[in-house]
């Protein structure tokens, strides 16, 4: 039996729901920067702004369900937790579903963007594209994570009977929360199926990724193959969008890998010392939406010039308007009786 004192509390503690709400309202701006830049700033990128848009509003939408919609809190060793939901009616179980669900459609955006990247450099000569069946089944089989891990996470629920034998034969001082519907636990020796969910989505996940990495040195490979069928200025075009889009998704995919292998390193050895810090890490995690939009904004040098301008604009309005307010200042008249 183990000391479960600090891995259920009693309630959310307050600097966890204020650091993530203030997450979500820092988020918010940088994120529909984001938006705006890409829908009316890419002129020069075609179709591709929509790939980069789908993989703007998806980041977005993941970060802001878990930091404002439904706080979720964990009892980490245990696969388990509760939320503060502010969706009625949705439990904790739905609630991690959609949460999810959303989540899992990240990989299929950063897919389709780089395929895009693909067959944009295949296209400058009208090359025949070698990869295009393989192509179309990393997309197809990226878009089925979200399907697979919603679905199998469904499955993963247990009975309240289970939790119940659970809670009272290993942490009986968090019984207490069998009966709130805020409250949630999975365990692979009851339910198999959690197992089934984690082990498939990081098998889908690698498979994906690595086929995805594969396709950024194969579209290197071809644009300095072809670099003296175009001009400087297109191959730099293409190389920058290349590296700006592997940036965007490098850089903010260490704040999802490195606290996510840390959590399963405490759930597998059951490092109990740790639940504060656990917890802490979704602070990384639901913060790498904000900073892919910012790594895209910097490394893009169009999006940089355009908001340089536009804040230009707004100082020297507000210069104009107070000078103007000034000199319409009158001194005033001096009354002679």
């Amino acid at each position: 039996m183990q000391n479960s004192s600090n891995t259920c509390p009693n309630q959310i503690p307050t600097y966890y729901t204020l650091t993530l709400t203030l997450l979500a309202t820092l988020s918010f701006p940088i994120n529909s920067t984001g938006v705006w830049l890409v829908w009316f700033h890419s002129p020069q990128m075609g179709k591709f702004k929509f790939c980069l848009l789908y993989l703007q509003i998806v980041t977005f939408m993941t970060e802001n369900w878990f930091s404002y919609v439904s706080h979720g809190y964990f009892f980490f060793p245990m696969i388990a937790g509760f939320n503060n939901s502010n969706v009625a009616g949705l439990s904790a179980h739905a609630t991690m579903i959609i949460w999810v669900f959303i989540f899992c459609f990240e990989l299929p955006s950063i897919i389709i963007c780089f395929l895009y990247r693909h067959d944009a450099a295949i296209g400058i000569n009208n090359s025949r594209n070698i990869l295009k069946y393989p192509n179309m089944f990393c997309l197809f089989f990226s878009h089925l994570l979200p399907i697979y891990t919603a679905g199998t996470l469904h499955l993963s629920q247990l009975t309240y009977e289970q939790k119940y034998y659970l809670l009272k034969t290993k942490y009986p001082q968090c019984l207490h929360f069998v009966d709130n519907n805020s409250f949630e636990m999975y365990d692979w020796t009851l339910n198999p199926w959690i197992e089934i969910c984690g082990i498939g989505a990081l098998t889908l996940v690698i498979i994906v990724s690595a086929y995805g990495s594969c396709l950024v040195l194969h579209t290197m490979h071809i644009l300095h193959k072809l670099r003296v069928h175009m001009s400087a200025e297109t191959f730099k075009m293409h190389k920058n969008a290349l590296i700006s889009l592997s940036m965007q998704c490098v850089i903010p995919s260490t704040l999802l890998i490195f606290p996510m292998y840390s959590l399963f390193l405490i759930v597998a050895y059951q490092i109990e010392e740790f639940h504060e810090y656990s917890n802490c890490a979704f602070f990384a995690i639901c913060s790498h939406s904000c900073v892919s939009t910012i790594v895209m904004i910097t490394t893009n040098s169009r999006y940089l010039s355009t908001l340089n301008n536009g804040l230009r604009s707004i100082l020297h309005l507000r210069i104009s308007t107070n000078g103007r307010e000034q000199a319409s200042i009158s001194v005033p008249r001096t009354i002679v009786f």
